[in-house]
């Protein structure tokens, strides 16, 4: 079974639309690592273990969640990458470029009715 490795520097783990939508719906047909941030290292939902990461309340925390990312993703064996964040597209390009692997850049943005 392939292995989807999700992640995100800005969403909180439990995100509707990441989370709810998109990581319960891949973990039907893939086994799903969740990277985001969280007030927990890792738990496991059903068959999707989510890994945490680190609140941020600066723009220095963020680069530091940015280069944690990285080193989870150089030790990661999975087939496909996606990721939802601008500031991760460098890491994206990592992946495609080194680690020949498919890559998935889903960006959303919040608007106002």
């Amino acid at each position: 079974m392939k292995k989807v490795f999700v992640f995100t520097s800005v969403h909180q783990w439990n995100d509707t639309r990441i989370f709810h939508k998109q990581v319960k719906s891949l973990s039907k047909k893939f086994i799903v690592e969740y990277h985001a941030p969280s007030d927990f290292e890792y738990k496991e939902i059903g068959k999707i273990k989510v890994i945490g990461l680190p609140y941020w309340k600066s723009y220095r925390d963020r680069i530091k969640i940015i280069f944690e990312i990285f080193k989870r993703i150089i030790k990661s064996n999975s087939d496909i990458y996606h990721f939802h964040d601008f500031e991760l597209i460098p890491l994206g390009l990592f992946i495609r470029i080194f680690k020949k692997k498919p890559i998935i850049f889903d960006i959303h943005e919040n608007y106002l009715d």
